[in-house]
C-alpha cells in the first residue's frame, strides 16, 4: 500500500479549512419518487374537494330555495377538479416519458 501522508498534508495546507465534496445530481429515482408524491398529492386534494361537491350537492338539494353562494361554490370546485385532474394527467405523462423504454417491449 502506498503511503499517502504527504499528499493529504499539502492538500491540507493549501485548502482554507472547507473539505470539499461532490454534490451528485438528483438520481432517477429521487426524482420520479418527488413527481410521484406531487401526483399522489394532487390526488388527495382531488378526492377532499369531491367530498365538497357531495356537502354542497346535499345542501343544494335539500333546500327548498338554494342559496346562489352554494351554487357559485359548487362551479368553482368543479373548475378545480378539473384543473387538478388536468395537472395529474399531466404529471403522469411525463413520468410515463421520462422512464426508460423498455428495449423488449414491441
Amino acid at each position: 500500500m502506498r503511503d499517502r501522508l504527504a499528499d493529504l498534508t499539502v492538500s491540507c495546507e493549501n485548502e482554507s479549512g472547507e473539505v470539499p465534496f461532490a454534490v451528485e445530481p438528483e438520481s432517477f429515482l429521487e426524482g420520479f419518487l418527488r413527481k410521484v408524491e406531487e401526483a399522489r398529492r394532487l390526488v388527495d386534494k382531488i378526492s377532499s374537494q369531491v367530498e365538497e361537491v357531495k356537502n354542497k350537492h346535499s345542501c343544494i338539494l335539500s333546500a327548498p330555495d338554494p342559496d346562489e353562494r352554494t351554487k357559485e361554490d359548487l362551479a368553482w370546485l368543479n373548475g378545480a377538479i378539473k384543473r387538478n385532474a388536468n395537472a395529474v394527467r399531466d404529471h403522469l405523462k411525463a413520468m410515463q416519458e421520462d422512464l426508460p423504454q423498455d428495449e423488449n417491449a414491441n
